[in-house]
């Protein structure tokens, strides 16, 4: 009877273990953070029957930069830097956010203006909107200016840098995305065919606006989230 028991026993823990790994393992899995980051436009779907907590960061592009006709009359200033947008959701149920990622200015050429820089936002119905605008293009020579909150929005906002003016010697630089949610994009530098304002350490510097004579377009906005499944 002893030697039994003993036997019950063995086999009673065996199985509460199989029954342990597969009752919850998946749920260990599907609570683990998961982060991705749209350098296009596209959506985000929490499945059915799961809520999530959402960490988002937005960053507009950059303005295009202003087109350098030469011949003494200067180049053309640098395009403005996109801005930045962070916000946190909490228990979001099923459903799809759209995502959209700002496109760069195009640079201008002759005949032919920049660009301002595309807003990037992440968007679902029923839900406050994440969104960064994106940086102002140069029209002359005077750069172009950092994006604007009009069409900014999260629990953290932050703007580009202002594009840097033309001179006669050269275009100025395009201005930085800001980076993370403690700091703005840098200014661009004035004249010389400068290069762009840097957008600072950390992660995904937004757009920067063209510099010399327009070119090259600005950079692309971005969107970047991580998430936690409840």
């Amino acid at each position: 009877m002893t030697q039994l028991h003993t036997l019950k026993l063995f086999s009673f823990f065996t199985e509460s273990r199989f029954l342990i790994c597969f009752v919850f393992l998946p749920i260990f899995i599907y609570a683990q953070p998961v982060s991705q980051t749209f350098n296009a436009s596209g959506t985000y779907t929490i499945p059915n029957g799961y809520s999530a907590n959402i960490n988002v960061q937005v960053w507009g592009a950059g303005g295009g930069g202003g087109y350098s006709a030469g011949n003494g009359n200067g180049g053309g200033g640098g395009g403005g830097g996109g801005a930045y947008a962070y916000r946190i959701y909490t228990n979001v149920g099923s459903g799809t956010f759209n995502i959209t990622v700002g496109t760069g200015g195009a640079a201008g050429i002759s005949g032919t203006p920049a660009r301002d820089g595309g807003s990037s936002s992440f968007v679902r119905s029923g839900y406050t909107t994440t969104s960064a605008a994106g940086g102002d293009s140069a029209r002359t020579i005077t750069g172009g200016t950092t994006a604007g909150f009009g069409t900014t929005s999260g629990l953290f906002t932050r703007t580009g840098g202002a594009g840097g003016n033309g001179t006669a010697n050269g275009g100025g630089g395009g201005g930085g995305g800001s980076p993370t949610s403690i700091a703005n994009g840098s200014a661009g530098s004035n004249g010389g065919g400068a290069a762009g304002g840097a957008g600072g350490t950390g992660e995904g510097a937004g757009g920067r606006g063209g510099d010399e004579d327009g070119s090259p377009d600005a950079n692309a906005g971005k969107c970047s989230w991580w998430r936690r499944r409840r």
